[in-house]
């Protein structure tokens, strides 16, 4: 990872100021920008998210999911339990900004979480869509080559029977 870029979520980017009272007005603020289609375009994947109580290098883990060509079965099961995992830590945070009495830094700690949460839940969910496709173009290749062979089959068969063959 390049060291000058933060790998953060900076402060101003939840829209709100920091350092007091989380308001009603704030609050609503946060959740309609979480609730926007695209407004998880750009932001960070967490490099550490703790799930069930372990720290998990999510960025990490994310970044080497991307770089395989085919994923095992196994390692699509481990993608459907982390995005199983990472939706319900989504709604957590989304549930704190909505409901917990909290400061204004809690809440946008919880906004840069949730807003990280779902650009990685994207990614696994666009990793999932290319590896069916991948699964799909697999069974067409050899069904082509079935049909390939049952023609071939087909034409010698009947160049012997003009013993051309």
């Amino acid at each position: 990872m390049n060291e000058n870029v933060p790998n953060s979520c900076p402060l101003n980017y939840a829209g709100i100021p920091s350092g007091g009272k989380l308001t009603d007005e704030e609050r609503k603020h946060l959740e309609a920008k979480l609730s926007r289609l695209l407004e998880w375009v750009g932001a960070w994947v967490p490099d550490e998210i703790v799930l069930e109580g372990k720290k998990l290098p999510l960025h990490e883990i994310i970044w080497n999911i991307v770089k395989k060509d085919k994923l095992t079965d196994s390692e699509l099961e481990l993608l459907l339990s982390l995005e199983k995992k990472l939706n319900e830590k989504y709604r957590q945070d989304l549930a704190n900004i909505k409901y917990r009495d909290t400061t204004e830094d809690q809440a946008i700690k919880d906004f840069c979480e949730a807003i990280g949460l779902l650009r990685a839940l994207v990614t696994l969910r666009d990793i999932e869509k290319k590896e069916e496709k991948k699964e799909e173009k697999d069974d067409v290749i050899l069904k082509m080559r079935e049909n390939s062979k049952e023609q071939a089959l087909y034409w010698m068969g009947f160049l012997k029977r003009f013993n051309v063959l």
